[in-house]
């Protein structure tokens, strides 16, 4: 808190239980809670139904953790009420079907989120922030929708709320939540606006606020008082910073590939695509090397522009090799199909590093074994990339049998009807592309689901 507090910043802790969505594993293999036995399709296990001690238990525990986040100095308390989590659950008609007082009309399902809140204000007092977090539409059949969860924020506000953020989706449409790359940018501004044309407290947005010149155009136009920012932030916590100073084309794009979702999902420390150092911060400082080397990199797609980007950085003298005549490897590829082009904004930002970074690139050229002779480096790193693991079928070296990459690549010329063997993300964003040509396209997978290997 004082490392924070010194750089002049605050801190808002945020108190949340996942309710229905817990994972036994993280709680010592107990049942996971909820107002009604209604199944998570997140866990797509069955919730406990919570009788009315336990439901007061709840209220004062929460109560009591908002006492000690005061006491640890924080300047603030967000209560996590939406996506499906515990506070949500209550709100929700989809997972409240309880028929007592926490339950039934409107009314009933804001008993407990404003027992909760009224509990917390007693015991933090009048003066310490209170924020509240909640989904504008859980965008699921029988869920809410903006026009209850407006009059819900007016009791929230009524009940000592000094502040909303506003968020979208559940677990029943996670997309929302997380909103990957294909789906708008600052995808719940409207909905913020809409809410805060009757309320006197600040009102925050979040989703996909990965650009700060974005961000101010929220805030100009008076669609929200503040935006919040997380995966934009995990992938460069020096945003705001590099914002501010005008150096805009040296802040890492949040490309929304949801990367971090998947690895905290499988209950794996965090990861970034395009931050390898995040969650290592301390561990990964780059510093200047003690004796600078001679570097050749072998391949200019993200891994070796990664690599000469940092060397360079540590004072090495880097040449950077690519036979083809562009930067990016297969991420041209991977940015072809629909929803899949803000691929290109990692693309220009490792352009845009190698070019300050004073990297010398040969581009077009390809590396031979004699230019190690040559050149005598100190080190090669071989950064060239995957190829296509292709199956020893019968008829696959028939002409007419071609990767996805020759189809992405426009190598080939496609016919009107064509066979993909394979649906995993690869094979099914294939599909689409193709499909939308207007080709008649047959995919074809031996497990049950397709596209199994895509975060959302």
């Amino acid at each position: 808190m004082e490392a924070v507090h010194r750089q002049g910043a605050k801190i808002v802790i945020q108190l949340g239980h996942a309710g229905r969505g817990t994972i036994p594993e993280y709680i010592g293999g107990l049942q996971p809670i909820s107002p009604s036995a209604i199944p998570s399709p997140f866990t797509r296990l069955v919730p406990k139904e919570l009788n009315l001690k336990e439901i007061q238990d709840l209220i004062n525990k929460y109560g009591e953790a908002a006492w000690r986040v005061k006491e640890a100095g924080a300047d603030g308390i967000e209560v996590h009420g939406a996506h499906g989590y515990l506070m949500s659950d209550f709100i929700s008609p989809l997972t409240n079907k309880r028929g007592d007082a926490y339950g039934g009309e409107l009314g009933g399902r804001m008993r407990f989120p404003m027992e909760v809140i009224c509990t917390i204000r007693e015991k933090v007092g009048a003066d310490f922030p209170i924020l509240f977090r909640i989904s504008a539409d859980e965008m699921v059949p029988g869920g809410r929708n903006l026009e209850e969860t407006t009059i819900l924020c007016h009791l929230l506000v009524e009940a000592g709320v000094n502040a909303l953020e506003i968020s979208r989706g559940s677990f029943e449409a996670l997309r929302w939540v997380v909103p990957p790359m294909g789906t708008p940018i600052a995808v719940n501004t409207q909905y913020a606006a809409e809410i805060r044309k009757n309320l006197r407290v600040p009102i925050l947005v979040v989703g996909r606020i990965n650009d700060p010149i974005v961000a101010e155009c929220i805030l100009e136009e008076g669609k929200a008082d503040l935006v919040v920012m997380s995966r934009a932030l995990l992938v460069d916590p020096d945003l705001p910073r590099k914002a501010l100073s005008g150096s805009y084309e040296d802040i890492v794009p949040c490309i929304a590939c949801n990367r971090c979702l998947e690895s905290i999902m499988a209950g794996n420390p965090v990861t970034c695509s395009m931050n390898p150092a995040v969650g290592k911060e301390k561990n990964m400082v780059i510093v200047p090397a003690r004796e600078p080397k001679t570097v050749l990199i072998v391949g200019a797609g993200p891994a070796g522009l990664e690599a000469a980007r940092v060397a360079s950085l540590r004072g090495h003298r880097v040449t950077l090799y690519e036979r083809t005549e562009k930067f990016g490897g297969q991420l041209n590829i991977a940015s072809i199909p629909p929803a899949k082009q803000e691929l290109i904004k990692a693309i220009k930002y490792f352009s845009t590093q190698i070019e300050k970074s004073g990297v010398k690139v040969e581009i077009g050229k390809e590396f031979t074994p004699a230019l190690i002779h040559q050149l005598k480096p100190d080190v090669v790193i071989i950064a060239t990339g995957s190829t296509p693991i292709i199956p020893d079928i019968p008829g696959v070296n028939n002409p007419r049998v071609v990767t996805a990459i020759d189809v992405l690549s426009g190598k080939i010329t496609i016919g009107n009807k064509v066979i993909i063997i394979g649906g995993g993300i690869v094979g099914s964003e294939t599909a689409d592309y193709l499909s939308r040509l207007s080709v008649d396209v047959t995919l074809l997978e031996m497990l049950e689901n397709i596209a199994t290997d895509m975060v959302i």
